[in-house]
């Protein structure tokens, strides 16, 4: 079955694999791996030669290993039923030969990670939309989803203006909650935040990306996988 993927953000979505078994997904990013012109990410990409599916291998390759458990950072806010999800995957990481660290945390876990639970506006919440993920996040939709609008030769559609008045024009007719907006359970909210940027990438914007990439990526992952001088080979890491 083919799908195509809609822009939420280029900062933020790429194509990834959906699958039951590390093996499944690694013979999916064999098929989708590669240079794409119109995709500046994958233009600097490395991949192995001969593809991923070379480096499958058995429990054996987990002994030795070392991994990282950033349970304040993720783990702690996970569900119920993740969390016991964890315990048995620990028990089989380490029958295997590996070892597993707790409280290797993200550095700024506390300022990107709600206690109240998943809420990807925090930094606006704390007063800071220039620490806010969905301060670019809803520029970039703005943007990206007009980008991909212009190709379709299907609909009239052209912009995220036209997609609201859409929804308002037709409330109830594709789904939804009756005498609410279709295009989420709770309203346009989303679009109307999106379409009241006006897709304008300013100053707020650029402090937030760059906050978001340092304090997740560098001063983030990385930053975690480096804990009091022990080189991590992974951090375990809740699937949502």
């Amino acid at each position: 079955m083919l799908c195509s993927v809609i822009p939420e953000s280029h900062h933020q979505d790429t194509v990834g694999c959906l699958a039951r078994t590390v093996k499944d997904a690694t013979y999916c990013l064999d098929g989708i791996y590669g240079p794409d012109p119109r995709d500046n990410y994958t233009l600097v990409q490395q991949a192995p030669a001969g593809g991923f599916a070379q480096f499958l291998c058995d429990e054996g390759a987990l002994k030795g290993a070392v991994f990282g458990l950033p349970w304040l950072s993720f783990w702690q806010l996970a569900p119920p039923n993740q969390q016991e999800q964890l315990l048995e995957l620990m028990d089989l990481i380490q029958s295997a030969g590996a070892t597993i660290i707790n409280g290797t945390e993200l550095p700024y876990w506390q300022r990107i990670v709600s206690p109240d639970g998943w809420n990807w506006d925090y930094g606006t919440t704390r007063g800071y939309p220039n620490e806010s993920e969905y301060t670019y996040v809803k520029t970039d939709f703005y943007n990206d989803i007009a980008k991909y609008l212009a190709e379709l030769n299907n609909t009239d559609i052209r912009s995220l203006a036209d997609i609201v008045q859409y929804n308002i024009d037709n409330v109830g007719s594709e789904g939804g909650i009756p005498n609410i907006h279709p295009a989420f359970q709770s309203g346009q909210d989303g679009f109307n935040a999106s379409l009241a940027t006006g897709g304008v990438m300013d100053e707020t914007y650029w402090q937030a990306l760059e906050f978001c990439h340092r304090t997740t990526r560098e001063e983030g992952i990385d930053a975690a996988l480096h804990n009091n001088g022990t080189q991590l080979t992974a951090l375990l890491v809740p699937p949502e």
